[in-house]
């Protein structure tokens, strides 16, 4: 009798060890140590996944809580819809991408993996330059994860243009939003260019202020914007400074205002460097800005006498970022170089 039961009890183990590995369908990789130098892997189901916190179940074990900023690689188990969905995205075809991430979405019941794939359609609607869309989808990705390790996507302006009529008159509505900073952060940026310039600087000035630094880095970068031709050397060196101690993803826009200071005082390789780091560094959290940055990037090699490097970044535009606004105007210059 026993034998009987002990036999029965490594059943049973051998059957929950078996369970347990079939749901063990993610992996972390997190930085360990105090200074983050050691990583560790770990394998089993993600439970949730905030800017905060990454809480996972081991195949064995107690559940484990691993700080956000501490997470560097996360892969799990995407169903076949959202795995097309991100080679079209990578291909460039961002309607069709962007209508796959739809589907996935619905398909999808994890909600920190509806949360990315999200922030990916976020991507595609700015590729598209279908900004009040993409406003919106980042403001319900907010409400899901006020800390969101997407940030980074936030559908800002970074150019003095006037928005099209839509998009100012959706972007009034925004700032004039008293419960979401967020909000009026999107909104202030795209009425800098417009007759209620004045409100934004005043809306922006006092964002500042935040508590939530993304919030209050991105504003004080989106001010940057309207001292671009007047700033001196000593303001550059505070935006640098200053630039260094934001969070890793709200550094492309602040560093593609750097670098329209650093041109506006002929600086231009420092300026090509700004907006190559935009691409080189932070791609990941903003491909429209990193688009824009290699093309800035080339014009000002061109003006500095080096068309040959500021064909290569055009070429690599069209190869990174084609079916794009930017990629349009990268072939132009292309075929400018090319005909002179």
């Amino acid at each position: 009798m026993q034998s009987i039961s002990c036999a029965g009890g490594w059943i049973a183990a051998a059957w929950i060890l078996m369970t347990s590995m079939a749901v063990a369908k993610d992996q972390v990789t997190y930085a360990t140590g105090p200074d983050g130098g050691g990583r560790t892997t770990i394998r089993g189901s993600i439970l949730e996944y905030t800017g905060q916190r990454l809480i996972l179940q081991p195949s064995i074990g107690s559940q484990r809580e691993i700080p956000a900023q501490q997470v560097l690689e996360v892969s799990t188990d995407w169903s076949p819809t959202k795995v097309k969905a991100d080679q079209t995205f990578y291909d460039h075809q961002y309607d069709q991408a962007l209508r796959l991430y739809g589907q996935a979405l619905g398909d999808e019941s994890r909600i920190w993996a509806q949360r990315e794939i999200l922030a990916q359609m976020i991507c595609c609607l700015r590729q598209l330059e279908r900004i009040e869309q993409a406003a919106e989808y980042f403001l319900r990705l907010l409400q899901s994860d006020p800390e969101t390790i997407w940030f980074g996507r936030i559908p800002l302006s970074w150019q003095a243009e006037q928005p099209p009529p839509a998009l100012e008159k959706r972007a009034e509505q925004w700032m004039r939003n008293n419960d979401s900073p967020a909000a009026r952060l999107i909104g202030a940026s795209w009425l800098l260019a417009t007759r209620d310039r004045a409100a934004a600087i005043e809306t922006l000035q006092r964002l500042t202020s935040q508590s939530q630094i993304q919030i209050a880095s991105l504003a004080t970068a989106q001010l940057w914007r309207t001292q671009t031709a007047t700033v001196d050397e000593m303001e550059l060196k505070r935006w640098g400074d200053l630039l260094q101690k934001m969070p890793r993803e709200v550094r492309p826009g602040a560093l593609y205002v750097y670098g329209e200071g650093l041109a506006a005082r002929e600086h231009r390789e420092r300026a090509a460097l700004a907006w190559l780091r935009i691409a080189l560094l932070y791609a990941d959290h903003d491909r429209s800005l990193a688009a824009r940055g290699l093309l800035r990037a080339g014009r000002e090699l061109e003006r500095s006498g080096d068309p040959a490097q500021a064909a290569l970044l055009y070429r690599e535009i069209l190869r990174d970022y084609g079916g794009t606004t930017i990629a349009r105007q990268a072939t132009t210059r292309l075929e400018s170089l090319e005909g002179d």
